[in-house]
């Protein structure tokens, strides 16, 4: 018995720390998908037109979608809305099977009072890292775009920080533009047009799971809500449903084990692993392809051990866990410490050389800024969130 639980346990472990490495993997993508824009624009052109050439039709549009899919940051929102409703489900779902209802009446509490601070820490502290380098006049990708010419996506470089550098408004933006009024022209880092469905999709989840995530008329909501939600068009509302379900469904059955014992021979899940990552590069069909496919690729990750011991490496677990920071940061980097970068390499090596070199870099001081991140803002985010749901509920008693 005890080897079973054992096993059970380590079997339980690896999926969590594979569904943690998905999302490394995907903040990754997210910058390779910024770096795609900013140095490598005609590559998929190139690469299309050479498979075109060697190989039949249909291996030659699976390739096209397989590289687009590497740099497919679209396609990886989708995969962190669907991971973020599983993350905050679980414990939920955990305690309402043991019963323990008044538990998780207080999680949900204590969750919805931690959301805010647990994400405008790490959004402030990434406001203000941009701030600072565009008030010292580090911001470089103005200079950047003019060097790469026809090398990079038209215009893109040139649309970030054409405003002048004011913290009044760099606090405003962090404590309220990001989460309830988003807007792209005077923000200091792009990728927060995120957060405001993540902030809201949150709130929907908590409200979701308070009304109906103890009682069996879910297994009704669910498909109702799904269908009014995709005729309102409100899709990434929906990224947060099925990340409810994927929940659901792996605390309260065994489909993802029986799937796994199924269909987990070795050759299902290689032929699997293939077909998802043609998929991700796959136009985004009805807006909903993506999500789709994302839920898809978690349920997998869920379900074959295979998939679970690619995506936990320590490598990904580690990108993984510092995601959210690698996220937040490599814009501002992208848009100061790149164009530097590039202006050394390109007087030593010819353009692909350079190119590729400053990504490299790019990178790797993205990670690194992360990870200091990480430690700094991010964790931040977190103890304060739970500081004031302490606070909160010891003033309640």
């Amino acid at each position: 018995m005890r080897s079973d639980l054992n096993t059970t346990a380590n079997e339980t472990s690896g999926k969590m720390l594979a569904l943690e490495g998905i999302r490394g993997i995907a903040a990754l993508v997210v910058i390779f998908d910024h770096l795609h824009l900013a140095f490598f624009v005609g590559i998929d052109k190139v690469i299309a037109s050479y498979l075109n050439a060697h190989f039949p039709f249909l291996l030659s549009k699976a390739g096209q979608y397989f590289v687009t899919g590497l740099h497919d940051g679209n396609f990886a929102v989708w995969v962190f809305w669907v991971m973020s409703a599983f993350v905050l489900s679980r414990k939920y779902f955990q305690l309402t099977k043991a019963n323990r209802n008044l538990e998780s009446a207080e999680y949900l509490t204590r969750s919805v009072i931690k959301r805010y601070p647990r994400l405008f820490v790490p959004i402030l502290a990434s406001i203000l890292f941009a701030f600072v380098i565009l008030s010292a006049g580090w911001m470089t990708n103005n200079d950047l775009g003019e060097r790469l010419g026809t090398h990079t996506s038209q215009g893109w470089l040139f649309t970030f920080y054409e405003f002048e550098p004011s913290l009044t408004q760099a606090v405003k933006s962090a404590v309220w533009d990001t989460f309830f009024n988003f807007n792209r022209d005077t923000t200091y880092n792009t990728v927060l047009w995120t957060m405001q469905p993540e902030f809201f999709g949150s709130v929907f989840l908590f409200g979701f799971l308070s009304l109906f995530g103890n009682k069996g008329m879910r297994w009704f909501a669910y498909p109702l809500i799904l269908i009014v939600l995709y005729f309102k068009e409100l899709h990434w509302l929906n990224a947060f449903l099925l990340g409810i379900v994927l929940c659901d469904l792996y605390v309260h059955t065994t489909i993802y084990s029986r799937l796994g014992q199924i269909f987990g021979k070795w050759w299902i899940q290689i032929i699997s692993g293939i077909s998802i990552m043609v998929l991700i590069g796959a136009p985004n069909y009805g807006q909903v392809f993506h999500l789709i496919i994302a839920a898809g690729l978690v349920a997998l990750a869920l379900s074959f051990s295979g998939f679970a011991k690619l995506f936990s490496s320590r490598l990904s677990v580690y990108l993984g866990k510092i995601s959210f920071s690698l996220y937040l940061v490599h814009v501002p980097i992208l848009c100061s410490a790149t164009g530097l970068i590039y202006r050394i390499t390109e007087a030593y090596m010819p353009y692909p050389s350079s190119a590729i070199a400053t990504s490299l870099l790019t990178i790797a001081l993205s990670i690194l800024t992360a990870h200091i991140f990480y430690e700094y803002a991010d964790r931040q985010g977190v103890i304060l969130g739970g500081k004031l749901a302490n606070a909160l509920n010891s003033s309640n008693r």
